[in-house]
């Protein structure tokens, strides 16, 4: 028994993007948990954040992307723009870094909400997968911002567009949730805050990692598209290491430049 646990964690760990899986599995479960409490009166909405679940539980600030409240074909959507979105940043970033990112800007969204809330006399409630995915998607959409996202396989939209559209949609949702359009602006803190690291901050924190920056380079652009800025970058940089190691070694060879042979 012990030996199957380690392997299902072993295999867990290599699959590259377990806070991804966490984050989906959470949602369904959740989603799992309200269809079969119905009519018992139970529901997983106390793990939502809002103006009466996290002054009494400071855990929802956090829990909340886990909650879902959407139906299965918006959860199903939901499941697979993670699978892309959070996916991405996880094998890039690392899963310790993404994790953190993550929880981070969970916990600053419902700060801000809570107290933008509190001098309008205003309500607020966060929950759901769609809802989580605003800052991840925020920060994919400016590191891939020379891409194109196809929609439904209809028509494709570049990257800075579906950035701005789901800052639109995450202001509008928390606006309507406080019913004040003055609620929307805590919607623009967690957005604002994944382009600034994604747009460079997370090399000027990184330092503090014990892997160094060009590795971070390296993770950076391991399934990054041909084309990207990131890529092209981490080529000069490895062009200038291999035509400083040919320099040196023919500086410590001997010869000089008259020399034929």
């Amino acid at each position: 028994m012990r030996n199957n646990v380690v392997n299902m964690r072993s295999q867990f760990q290599a699959s590259g993007t377990p806070v991804t899986y966490i984050i989906i599995a959470g949602n369904v479960l959740t989603f799992l948990a309200s269809f079969v409490g119905m009519g018992s009166g139970f529901s997983p909405m106390f793990l939502a954040a809002s103006s009466l679940t996290f002054p009494m539980l400071p855990i929802t600030a956090v829990t909340w992307p886990l909650v879902s409240t959407t139906d299965p074909i918006g959860l199903f959507f939901g499941v697979m723009w993670a699978l892309w979105v959070c996916g991405s940043l996880e094998r890039s970033w690392g899963s310790q870094v993404f994790a953190w990112f993550v929880v981070a800007l969970s916990a600053i969204t419902t700060l801000a909400c809570w107290g933008l809330g509190a001098l309008l006399h205003a309500p607020f409630g966060l929950a759901g997968l769609w809802m989580g995915l605003a800052a991840p998607t925020v920060a994919w959409c400016y590191i891939n911002r020379r891409e194109k996202v196809s929609i439904y396989f209809i028509f494709k939209i570049p990257a800075p567009w579906l950035g701005a559209i789901t800052v639109a949609s995450f202001v509008y949702q928390i606006a309507v949730t406080g019913g004040s359009p003055i609620m929307g602006i805590a919607g623009l803190i967690s957005p604002a805050l994944a382009y600034w690291y994604a747009s460079g901050a997370r090399f000027t924190l990184g330092k503090a990692r014990s892997k160094s920056r060009f590795d971070s380079f390296e993770n950076e652009v391991r399934d990054a598209e041909p084309g990207n800025p990131i890529t092209r970058l981490l080529d000069g940089i490895r062009r200038k290491q291999r035509d400083a190691k040919i320099k040196k070694m023919f500086k410590n060879s001997g010869l000089g430049d008259d020399d034929k042979d």
